[in-house]
Order: structure tokens, then sequence, then C-alpha cells
């Protein structure tokens, strides 16, 4: 089943309420929580929600008040990347890799995207960046 990372951010007024399992009962939709930040004064988190009712459950979310956004993945520009591997040892997720020839390997699935960035930062020759 091909998912797609969703961010949801919470206002103050709603950390309280179930919206999320009332969504997930609604449309009987799986959502995966990748990672979350909510206290009291608000917060975010990150799921992955399945591409066939992806359009459906962001319209839901947006109608209980939650701002949605799709993070942007990373772009590799393969002429500049030298892999050097600074951006493998700071990726929380193993979306950066060597292949057996030591070059860098990018699994997008498992990235985290613009909600992370961590790479980009890292990469000493610039060689990373946000799509779109």
């Amino acid at each position: 089943m091909a998912m797609a990372k969703v961010l949801l951010r919470f206002p103050e007024n709603l950390v309280g309420k179930p919206i999320t399992a009332q969504i997930i009962l609604e449309h009987k939709v799986p959502i995966n929580i990748i990672t979350a930040n909510i206290t009291s004064k608000g917060g975010e988190f990150l799921a992955e929600i399945p591409d066939a009712a992806l359009e459906t459950v962001i319209k839901a979310f947006r109608k209980k008040g939650l701002i949605v956004t799709l993070p942007k993945l990373i772009e590799i520009d393969k002429e500049e990347c030298f892999s050097c591997g600074a951006c493998i040892t700071i990726c929380p997720v193993e979306a950066l890799t060597f292949d057996n020839d030591f070059s860098l390997v990018f699994t997008k699935e498992k990235c985290l995207g613009s909600t992370c960035s961590a790479c980009i930062d890292a990469c000493p020759a610039k060689a990373i960046n946000s799509n779109g």
C-alpha cells in the first residue's frame, strides 16, 4: 500500500480533542504517526496516510480545523555530490545510505522531507535541496 507523508498542525484549542481517532473511525483509514510534538499549547505530527484516501483525509482534517501540509522531498544533485557520507550520518531515518560501490543511495519512501532537512545543512557540497 503506497503511503504519503502529511504534516498536521494542531492549534491550541484543538489539542484535547480526539480528532485523529475520529478521522480513522469515520473514514476507516489507517494512519501511521511517524513523529509527534504536541503540548497543551498546540503542536504537530507527521503521519503516513494511504495514497488512495489522501485527498479525503486531508479535507477531513482541514474541516476539523487542522493545518495540513505535504512535506517536500529532498533532491540530490548527482553532479555536485561526491559521496562524502555527511548526510548519511545525520539522517534519522536511514533514507540516505551507501551502495556497494560507496555511491549515495536515496530511499524517498523513508525520507521525512522538509519536516527534517538535516541532510541539507550537513552537505558540504550543497548538493541536497528541497524540491518544489
